[in-house]
């Protein structure tokens, strides 16, 4: 988890320098991969405090970045990264950093990831009107994945990282709430 500007702008740097050097070689699946080693290191917390921990031994984490490695089959330069952040005694950032080159790889490929939330689940047509409105709105190559969430009451909601569509009667209540309230 990163706490600061600085180690923002770290994680940024780091996974730069690393799509430049590796990114070239990247499919989809090494993306999957990738992805699914960054979402493990969200969920086990205590592997982030092992890695701040400065008097934790280096071959102690490096053995733990071995054990990712194996169990997800990154690809070729994770090994190199980690030995560098080990080096730079930051470890604790390699999973904002998978995460930024998640994203860059998407951006590179001009693909936009949307969660779409529906109250009921969508038809296979539904799915394809909602992909080609964003296509069209977004200018990109449009990948989604769908969500039920019965909060919306009826409607829709569309969201990446960088856009947001919503029609739902859930946002008209918040819309009349805020309005009542000022």
């Amino acid at each position: 988890m990163i706490t600061s500007d600085t180690e923002s702008l770290l994680v940024k740097r780091y996974a730069m320098a690393w799509t430049t050097l590796f990114g070239a070689d990247l499919t989809e699946n090494d993306i999957v991969h990738i992805n699914n080693a960054a979402d493990y290191l969200h969920k086990q917390p205590h592997l982030q405090f092992m890695f701040k921990l400065l008097i934790i031994e280096d071959t102690i984490k490096k053995e733990a970045l071995s054990i990712l490695d194996s169990l997800y089959h990154l690809p070729q330069g994770y090994q190199q990264l980690c030995n560098l952040l080990i080096a730079h005694k930051r470890t604790y950032l390699l999973e904002s950093i998978l995460h930024v080159i998640v994203q860059l790889y998407w951006q590179k490929k001009n693909v936009e990831w949307f969660t779409i939330s529906s109250a009921e689940p969508l038809s296979d047509n539904q799915q394809e009107v909602c992909r080609l409105f964003l296509e069209q709105h977004c200018k990109k190559e449009v990948r989604c994945i769908y969500h039920i969430d019965t909060n919306l009451i009826a409607g829709i909601r569309m969201q990446s990282n960088y856009f947001l569509w919503e029609h739902s009667v859930s946002k008209d209540m918040r819309m009349m709430h805020n309005l009542l309230v000022q």
